[in-house]
Order: structure tokens, then C-alpha cells, then sequence
């Protein structure tokens, strides 16, 4: 049975970068798996600048903790295209796992992402989980491993 939610962020992942060299093509299924979840991760490298695999190795890792020292939180400074669109990458990995992003704009960081970050901690059995997302953590959304 096919979720229009993970459907909706596969269309959008192939309007937002189809016209990217680098990028191919995601089947718009609404079925979450290997091949959603690795346009996911190819959407964050085109996002940081990096040679884009689908792999979430040590260049990701330290592409978005050079991108994003601090951590990704409410308090980022969206004001940039390109963050807003590893923002909606968050919310859609979060789709496709079947937590919570937010649902009116895939562009926000608000409520309902810090939600959605503070119970994926919780069930990697983080204790006392934050609501920033730092390399593992974006890594653990993007991921088809259950946790």
C-alpha cells in the first residue's frame, strides 16, 4: 500500500533536483526503501557541496558538521534555499520512518521536527534527547536500518 506522504516527498525530490546531473531519477511509488532513502542522502550531498553517492560515509558526516557546527535545530538560520531544502530532507526522511515532520510547510524546523528529533533519540535510547540534529543523527534519519 503506497503512503501519499512518501510519495509526495518522492515527487518532490525529483522536481527539486531532477535537473541536477548527479541526480536519478526516484521511482514515485509511495513505498519507503534502499532507493527513496539513498535520493534522500543524494539530496543532502548535492545540498553540502559534496560528490554525490548515496552513501552516508565520512564525507557526508563532515560535510554537515562543517555546514552545520552546531547542530540542525529550530534556531538555524533558514533564511537560505538551500538550508530550507535540507530542512524538508529531515522532514521527508522523518516521513518515510513514519514519524512526525511538519505537515503544512516541509520547509519549517518547528514543533513537530524537534518532536520528531526528540523521539528518534529516545528510541536510539538517547537519555534526556535535544531537539538538534548533529551527523548521526541526520544519519539515523536517513537510514533504512530499524532502530
Amino acid at each position: 500500500m503506497a503512503d501519499e506522504r512518501v510519495r509526495d516527498v518522492q515527487n518532490w525530490l525529483n522536481n527539486t533536483y531532477g535537473s541536477n546531473a548527479n541526480w536519478v531519477q526516484v521511482d514515485t511509488d509511495g513505498q519507503t526503501g534502499f532507493y527513496t532513502v539513498k535520493a534522500l542522502i543524494r539530496a543532502l550531498q548535492i545540498e553540502l557541496g559534496l560528490e554525490v553517492d548515496g552513501t552516508f560515509g565520512n564525507g557526508t558526516k563532515n560535510g554537515f558538521n562543517t555546514r552545520f557546527p552546531n547542530g540542525l535545530s529550530k534556531s538555524t538560520d533558514a533564511t537560505e534555499q538551500s538550508t530550507k531544502n535540507i530542512i524538508a530532507i529531515v522532514n521527508g526522511g522523518f516521513w518515510c520512518r513514519g514519524i512526525e515532520g511538519e505537515v503544512n510547510d516541509r520547509y519549517v524546523f518547528g514543533d513537530y521536527t524537534e518532536a520528531g528529533v526528540i523521539l528518534m533519540k529516545s528510541q536510539l535510547g538517547i537519555l534526556q534527547p535535544t531537539g538538534e540534529i548533529k551527523a548521526r543523527e541526520m544519519k539515523a534519519i536517513l537510514t533504512t536500518d530499524a532502530y
